[in-house]
């Protein structure tokens, strides 16, 4: 019996060792871990078939120190292959870790048991008359032991989980690997606490060695592929039948047989069906491979079929044929539909933008002679029906206004979509039509469920420059729209000389600004701010521009501009650091309680870190923040005004002095009024003073200077032109004036020498 355990230990042993020098030659991603567990499984097997072959007890006892070393790394080993095999993520590094440090711990300490037997030790047992040797376990073995439990379950939660996580087509394949691991458990357990003296659970590693290399060399890629393949055939999209020889379907797909209308059990209606498919096309059948595209009705539905046919053969003989047939109906659709769609708008129909440009352009380069124009239509304040009414009954209206442009012009004419709801027609001169367009865009002003007054307005632009790109001409004549956006009366309007040159100032003045600020070309302006006797406190910050080429330029020449394109900040910013640098230079004159009130631009917020640049420049230039003051105006806080608000506090919190200028002249002063921080606010008397019953006015101006004093707010009145004024405004509490009465904005340096003496010149 010894004989035959030696015998058996050793050809397992071996039979490991081979299947080890085949994985170590595979390329694949399990393949480190699939040899270790099988080199260290050979060492099991051998070193026990030394134990059984052992003629004296030290020998025996140096083959069971490689046999339950061997065991530990095995172990190890079969938990990366798991990890590995089952594309674990790699939360478990840390764990592996602290397993990889105690089985060099335990190997160190079963290797000194060989001296010591503080783990186990061997003694020599008689069993018909053989001698046996077998190990005594200790303490340490039990801990050993309970280690090697340990890891063994989370290899079995490692792969009993990856059960629960897969599709059951995968469940061979783990359940082949859970399933050695299972036997050697097994096995090892019924020896453990037994009182056999031969290792048989030895065998259960082999085993189990065996079954790991089929599963990952043997398995997966090749029954596994099989199952697979058929699983992606089944569920592929494109219908695949397969013959044999005698034109019998073997296979037919799920998608065939949707396609053909074929139920289980009807393969034979198969090759008729493709042959009656096959009927009017002319091919050569005789061929390995062919490729067909046609047109068929099944039960009445038109189909575009791509129909591939290969033929099969192996060692030069016929085995069989399929086909792969590929529904394009839908791709030949689209890319009828994709011709379309990149030519035309998806919404309206119209042309798109590239397109217009595309045929304008050829129609400019092939008829030189004629006159053309550009017809641009923009819907005013289109973006508030469509947040008001809904998107649904937005594209309603754009419909109807395209409907409306592609029945009014000609068909000589090309009419586009440029973007949103602007609109563009290119046709000639002469055909325009001003009074007919006038006459009949009133049909599409009213839209059904819309109770919203629609306006359309016309820019046109009569080509006088065919070498302009498209998109200029088209810029030019949405400029007309734009030059006269607020002129309700009319609905066409013209680019004219008088436009273009505008736009072209506007262009200069964008052009120059950087250059005009570095050269020292924008200049502060002072205009004063004074008690009811003409003592002066401090003045507004403005702005003037001495350009180089167009002379002194007031405010609203450029100002709005930057407004709009954005650069306002650019202007900000230099004039708060002049004014900050100001503020300084009176500090040291003995004016330190004077003070500056500069404007923040709501665009300011967009391009510049309010917060940081206010602070910077009042350390930079060490004065009080309180001597330069933030002046906000209404529309400041039409957007984004929960983090301007935030802004205003903390600038608020930090000493700077927040005014409102024109309180009163918009619809949520009030409402602002609870929210902002401010401190200052600013009446404009010039606006109040336009109403037609001045007692009325006189009332609303009284009632808001005592709201203001209720809040504790300074109260500065501009536009204080005469004395009837002055005297009217201090009998009701006004604290602050500015206004022509007393000066008008001056140069910086003429406002310094007003600093000893009353500002009225």
């Amino acid at each position: 019996m010894k004989s035959f355990y030696t015998f058996a230990f050793t050809a397992a042993g071996v039979v490991l060792g081979m299947l080890a020098g085949f994985a170590g030659k595979k390329k694949n991603k399990c393949r480190r871990w699939l040899t270790l567990v099988l080199v260290f499984g050979m060492a099991v097997c051998v070193s026990q078939a030394f134990v059984m072959a052992a003629l004296n007890a030290a020998m025996a006892n140096v083959s069971y120190a490689v046999f339950y070393i061997s065991i530990d790394w095995l172990l190890y080993s079969v938990l990366g292959l798991c990890e590995d095999f089952t594309f674990q993520p790699p939360r478990r590094g840390v764990f592996k870790k602290v397993f990889f440090w105690y089985y060099i711990f335990d190997s160190i300490l079963i290797a000194t048991d060989i001296f010591t037997d503080i783990v186990y030790s061997v003694k020599a047992v008689e069993s018909s008359g053989t001698i046996f040797y077998v190990s005594e376990f200790h303490l340490l073995y039990q801990i050993h032991l309970a280690a090697s439990y340990i890891i063994s379950f989370v290899i079995g939660i490692v792969l009993v989980s990856k059960l629960f996580k897969v599709s059951t087509i995968y469940w061979d394949k783990y359940i082949l690997m859970l399933a050695g691991f299972v036997i050697v458990l097994i096995l090892d357990a019924l020896y453990v606490f037994s009182d056999r003296l031969i290792d048989y659970s030895v065998i259960g590693y082999a085993l189990a060695g065996v079954l790991f290399y089929y599963d990952v060399d043997v398995y997966k890629p090749r029954v596994l592929l099989g199952k697979m393949f058929r699983g992606i055939a089944d569920n592929e999209c494109d219908a695949i039948l397969l013959f044999d020889t005698d034109n019998n379907c073997i296979y037919i797909n799920e998608r065939a047989k949707q396609f053909f209308r074929i139920f289980d059990g009807e393969l034979d209606r198969c090759y008729e069906a493709m042959e009656e498919l096959l009927s009017k096309s002319h091919i050569d059948r005789t061929t390995d491979y062919y490729n067909i595209i046609c047109a068929t009705k099944i039960e009445g539905v038109k189909f575009h079929l791509d129909i591939e046919f290969h033929r099969l053969r192996r060692s030069g003989r016929e085995i069989g044929y399929y086909y792969h047939i590929q529904d394009k109906t839908a791709d030949i659709e689209a890319l009828e539909k994709g011709k379309y769609l990149a030519s035309h708008d998806s919404l309206t129909g119209l042309y798109n933008r590239d397109e217009f440009y595309h045929l304008v352009r050829k129609r400019l380069n092939e008829e030189k002679e004629t006159e053309f124009c550009v017809v641009a239509a923009d819907v005013k304040d289109f973006k508030l029906l469509n947040d008001v009414f809904g998107s649904h009954n937005g594209d309603v209206v754009l419909q109807k206004i395209s409907d409306f442009l592609r029945g009014f012009f000609d068909d000589s004419a090309f009419v586009c979509r440029i973007t949103g709801d602007r609109f563009c027609a290119f046709l000639r001169r002469d055909d325009f039509d001003e009074a007919a367009l006038k006459r009949d865009v009133v049909k599409i002003l009213d839209v059904n469920d819309i109770n919203y007054p629609l306006s359309i307005q016309f820019g046109v632009y009569f080509i006088d420059d065919t070498e302009l790109a498209v998109s200029q001409m088209i810029d030019r004549a949405f400029m007309a729209i734009a030059e006269n956006k607020e002129d309700l009366r009319n609905r066409i309007f013209y680019y004219d000389s008088e436009t273009k040159e505008k736009r072209y100032f506007e262009q200069r003045l964008t052009g120059d600004l950087l250059d005009s600020i570095a050269k020292g070309e924008l200049k502060i302006f002072v205009q004063p701010q004074c008690t009811a006797d003409g003592k002066i406190r401090g003045g507004e910050a403005l702005v003037r521009w001495d350009h180089h080429s167009e002379g002194m330029l007031n405010p609203e020449k450029f100002i709005p501009l930057f407004e709009r394109n954005g650069m306002i900040s650019y202007i900000d910013r230099y004039i708060w650091e002049m004014a900050a640098k100001t503020l300084r230079k009176w500090k040291d004159s003995g004016f330190a309680d004077r003070y500056l009130s500069v404007n923040i631009s709501p665009r300011d917020f967009y391009f510049v870190d309010i917060y940081d640049e206010f602070h910077n420049l009042v350390k930079k230039y060490d004065i009080a923040p309180s001597q330069l003051k933030l002046e906000i105006t209404e529309t400041f806080m039409i957007n984004d005004i929960d983090r301007k608000q935030f802004i205003l506090d903390e600038l608020h919190k930090d000493g700077f002095i927040i005014e409102m200028d024109d309180f009163g002249s918009g619809y949520s002063s009030l409402n602002l009024l609870k929210n902002l921080p401010v401190d200052v606010l600013k009446l404009d008397m010039g606006f109040l003073y336009k109403a037609r019953d001045m007692d009325r006015c006189r009332k609303i101006i009284r009632i808001m200077i005592e709201l203001a004093k209720e809040l504790d707010m300074t109260v500065i009145c501009e536009g204080v032109d005469d004395e009837s004024q002055v005297h009217f405004l201090d009998s009701v509490g006004c604290d602050i004036y500015q206004g022509y009465y007393f000066s008008k904005p001056v140069p910086l340096s003429n406002f310094e020498n007003l600093l000893d003496i009353p500002a009225k010149l």
